[in-house]
């Protein structure tokens, strides 16, 4: 089985990684397309060259107040 990258082709995004037989008879999803998966993991960014993983948000606490 090969692992592939279940990519969206409007933004690059990784939908999801599957494995698969060469030459299976899988449905793939209109508008998405696989690649490769090297270096891939769902929610990382397919930009032309390589796969980007996700910036993390970091939120900070509003300062001054106080839950109950």
């Amino acid at each position: 089985a090969m692992r592939k990258a279940v990519v969206r082709q409007s933004d690059g995004f990784v939908v999801n990684v599957i494995l698969i037989e060469d030459g299976a008879n899988w449905p793939m999803p209109t508008g998405h397309e696989l690649r490769d998966a090297e270096g891939a993991s769902p929610g990382d960014t397919w930009n032309g060259v390589k796969y980007v993983k996700p910036v993390p948000v970091v939120v900070k606490p509003q300062s001054g107040r106080r839950l109950r």
